[in-house]
């Protein structure tokens, strides 16, 4: 009678081949992600942190965030019954030569604020403002020309009982490249590059009602 043979250890990877591929998938995979500084640096914590009051570039614009409060009225614009505002206080220039639209402008903005809303009324799904307006007038910043630097206020329309204590806005930056759609190039594919943290001033006691703003 042969003597027993001791199994050799290829024998599964024999049989069941696809474990050797999904080993070797998972050992690139590991290399990757080190190399990338781990899983954290794709989540907001990762970003690089932002004081305020510090300018930072963030193509195609810099940067400044001084503050924010809460408030029911911006600029003669009184918050729907049920509704506030959430108000940014910064400066924004632009650094590149060409002129941006209002929606460069928001893109540029990624509030974790829960409960906002678009400028036509929707839910905000990506966090960008509601509206961008101009501190001097109140006026709304519909784009900007090169070289140009506003004192701005980025407002937030949000559900009163969903107004925090404190907001973190992540600032994206724009990639100009051609459009895939017609080939015109512009500013497109923002993406977070940092963050900055706020206190937020509460709202006031007491509502203003219509007649006051008059």
């Amino acid at each position: 009678m042969p003597a027993a043979r001791e199994p050799s250890p290829w024998g599964p990877l024999r049989r069941h081949p696809w474990v050797l591929g999904v080993a070797v998938l998972l050992a690139v995979a590991a290399v990757v992600v080190g190399a990338l500084g781990g899983f954290a640096r794709t989540t907001p914590e990762g970003l690089r942190a932002v004081d305020p009051g510090e300018r930072v570039e963030v193509t195609p614009f810099e940067i400044r965030l001084d503050r924010a409060s809460a408030a029911y009225e911006v600029a003669g614009d009184l918050a729907d019954e049920g509704r506030a505002f959430v108000v940014v206080e910064g400066t924004l220039a632009l650094t590149a030569p060409e002129s941006v639209e209002r929606t460069v402008l928001g893109e540029a903005f990624a509030a974790d604020l829960r409960s906002t809303y678009t400028f036509f009324d929707g839910p905000e799904e990506e966090g960008a403002p509601t509206t961008v307006h101009v501190a001097e007038d109140g006026s709304e910043l519909l784009g900007i020309g090169p070289g140009l630097t506003y004192d701005v206020l980025l407002v937030w329309e949000i559900d009163e009982p969903a107004v925090p204590t404190t907001m973190t806005v992540a600032l994206r930056e724009h990639t100009w490249r051609p459009s895939f759609l017609d080939g015109i190039p512009g500013w497109f594919a923002p993406e977070p590059v940092a963050r900055v943290t706020l206190e937020i001033a509460p709202l006031p006691d007491e509502r203003p009602v219509e007649e006051d703003l008059l």
